[in-house]
């Protein structure tokens, strides 16, 4: 890689309107989104079983007056009754008194609300229970918790807390502000191109060196973003322990500290990130329109709602990175290898392989000798 080139590039993308704008927002996102957390009070640490309990109070006395006869239903009965007897103990320990207790019997309740899943809660049409994806991710994480003496958070406003919040967010929206930074990424390239075609570097160096500078500006106003809004939540709220959990798919359900969830994080984003350059130069040479590359490139984000069982040989479905990382995606669909974040990277950097050669052989027949 040629040094000056690469230096060259950088002054151009740096100074780029665009490219600050985007940064401005993502930097925003990240720090307004904490007054909405509190203010509406979302993405509450502990679990409060109250409502959750009324609901499983009445389905047991609908059960008690219509449907018990029926055997049919005695399974989701007796299920139910154990889950409210499990609810009131829970609710009759205290979280911070006897920590222990309460996650002991947070995951044996939860192990419970799972067992009901075996027949769909047959009969208990009005229970609102949990999603399965967000029992496993529950469980845990309170069994990360409960080994490593970790007090729970009652709420995401804190510095750890509220970074796992923001990332959840960030992990749905973010392949959209990558698209808009890279859009543009080759245009100079094709609109100087009879200038470019006599500088003495190769078509791949300066393919390399693009990759390398709109990964350097999406990674850094990224880690720019999370810092400042890791500082203003802990400065506002209080700070809490990089050790708290965040639940994570790999071949099941783990939980990961949130310092390591955020390297994956960023990790993940740096492969997103070159796929969408890629992506976005082979665009820019097809279309030659910088809002052609947008729609063709957010197009390729939506092809993930296509109801097939071969999208997932697709880059598609691996741009949601919160999907990746939660287990969603994993759980939608049967597959000899688990659709985790391993194999998102995987699928994105192949595509991206693709992509790159395909231009090259697009630019290689174009191009006069």
């Amino acid at each position: 890689m040629q040094a000056k080139y690469l230096k060259s590039y950088f002054k151009i993308a740096i100074k780029s309107k665009k490219n600050i704008y985007l940064g401005l927002i993502l930097l925003l996102i990240s720090c307004l989104l904490l007054f909405v957390v509190e203010n509406k009070k979302l993405g509450e640490g502990a679990t409060s079983w109250e409502s959750y309990h009324e609901s499983v109070s009445q389905n047991i006395k609908y059960f008690q007056l219509n449907s018990l006869k029926e055997k049919k239903y005695q399974t989701t009965y007796n299920n139910l009754n154990k889950q409210s007897a499990l609810l009131a103990q829970l609710e009759n320990s205290q979280v911070f008194d006897n920590p222990k207790s309460y996650f002991s019997s947070s995951i044996e309740l939860i192990n419970t609300m799972l067992e009901g899943y075996k027949n769909n809660y047959k009969g208990a049409s009005s229970l609102t229970i949990m999603s399965k994806t967000k029992l496993y991710q529950l469980r845990a994480v309170y069994k990360y918790l409960s080994d490593n003496n970790i007090p729970i958070a009652l709420s995401s406003t804190k510095s750890s807390t509220y970074l796992i919040y923001l990332l959840t967010i960030l992990g749905g929206i973010i392949y959209f502000l990558i698209v808009l930074l890279v859009s543009d990424v080759w245009m100079p390239q094709i609109r100087h191109a009879t200038i470019l075609h006599n500088v003495p570097y190769q078509l791949k160096t300066r393919v390399i060196g693009v990759n390398i500078v709109t990964l350097a500006i999406t990674l850094s106003e990224l880690l720019l973003s999370l810092l400042a809004a890791f500082l203003l939540a802990g400065l506002k709220n209080g700070f809490s322990t990089i050790k708290y959990p965040t639940s994570v798919y790999f071949k099941d359900f783990s939980a990961l500290p949130v310092w390591l969830y955020v390297i994956l994080f960023i990790f993940y984003v740096a492969v997103v990130c070159v796929f969408a350059t890629n992506l976005a130069i082979l665009l820019n040479k097809i279309t030659k329109n910088i809002y052609l590359t947008i729609f063709v490139s957010l197009g390729m984000y939506f092809l993930s709602y296509i109801p097939s069982k071969w999208i997932y040989l697709l880059p598609a479905p691996y741009l949601n990175i919160t999907n990746v990382y939660n287990g969603q995606l994993a759980t939608s669909v049967n597959t000899l290898v688990p659709l985790n974040f391993l194999a998102g990277i995987a699928i994105l950097l192949i595509w991206s392989a693709i992509i790159m050669m395909t231009y090259l052989l697009v630019e290689k027949k174009v191009t006069p000798r």
